[in-house]
């Protein structure tokens, strides 16, 4: 992959990751403030999973260029098959 594009692809996984703190601190706060069981237990899962998903980012930014072009194929591939499937399912439904 050209360097430029493994700088975009550096810049846009900072960019998630900072977001992605910034999601995990609100949906905590909310929690804390949270006076039905219910949506405390809702913001939990949210927060559990934004947990999940920031580790995963941590961990891919102390990986090598390799694996991160190879995370990035594997996200853009499976894109295009979600969007195929999607377009083949609209076209056999609008015949």
């Amino acid at each position: 992959m050209a360097a430029p594009m493994m700088a975009a692809a550096a810049r846009g996984l900072v960019e998630e990751i900072a977001v992605r703190r910034h999601v995990l601190r609100n949906a905590f706060g909310l929690a804390s403030e949270a006076g039905e069981a219910r949506e405390q237990i809702r913001l939990e899962e949210i927060n559990s999973s934004g947990c999940i998903r920031l580790v995963h980012l941590l961990r891919l930014g102390k990986a090598d260029g390799d694996q991160l072009e190879r995370y990035l194929r594997d996200g853009i591939d499976e894109a295009i098959r979600k969007v195929t499937r999607e377009w083949r399912s609209s076209r056999e439904g609008g015949q």
